[in-house]
């Protein structure tokens, strides 16, 4: 998101622009900042950049960026379009049916109504408790796969590279 905020400023700097969000406060309040976010392009699709923790978590992702020492997967792409086509969204949720949400107890010397008392009940462990189990089978389906995609960062540290860009040892 830093290097998309970077990008848009210096385009920004080159036009004669009126500022009138990045400047907020007043008096002897002021305050100056703010982050691009979205561009919009002038064949009206609308580039909207969501951060994605995950991608920052260097117990994750341990290949760092040569210049800036965040994780190289921090500098990853992905175009996710969440339009409509044929009247029909791009991105659906999906389960099978009868298993969006199953829920059912393992009785023990409790169930979940009270205290089992029955000798001729039948508990499926004897713990002095129960347990309650949960099972949802669901997942999100792209209609349009064509229209997603992923930018990666391939970045190299200039130490572990020579002048053609190829390994050494390689």
């Amino acid at each position: 998101m830093r290097e998309f905020d970077r990008i848009l400023k210096e385009k920004v700097a080159s036009f004669n622009m009126i500022d009138t969000h990045f400047v907020t406060g007043s008096g002897q309040d002021l305050v100056l900042g703010g982050q691009f976010t979205t561009y919009k392009m002038t064949n009206g699709i609308e580039l909207t950049l969501k951060r994605c923790a995950m991608f920052d978590n260097m117990e994750l992702f341990r290949q760092l960026h040569p210049l800036t020492g965040k994780p190289l997967m921090s500098y990853t792409f992905l175009f996710v379009d969440l339009g409509n086509r044929d009247g029909q969204p791009n991105i659906v949720k999906v389960c099978r049916k009868g298993r969006e949400f199953v829920q059912w107890c393992t009785g023990g010397s409790v169930v979940p109504s009270g205290y089992a008392n029955s000798i001729n009940t039948l508990r499926s462990n004897s713990r002095d408790g129960y347990q309650v189990h949960f099972l949802g089978e669901e997942g999100i389906m792209l209609r349009n796969p064509l229209s997603c995609g992923i930018l990666y960062c391939d970045a190299e540290d200039s130490e572990h590279t020579n002048n053609g860009g190829i390994k050494k040892g390689a």
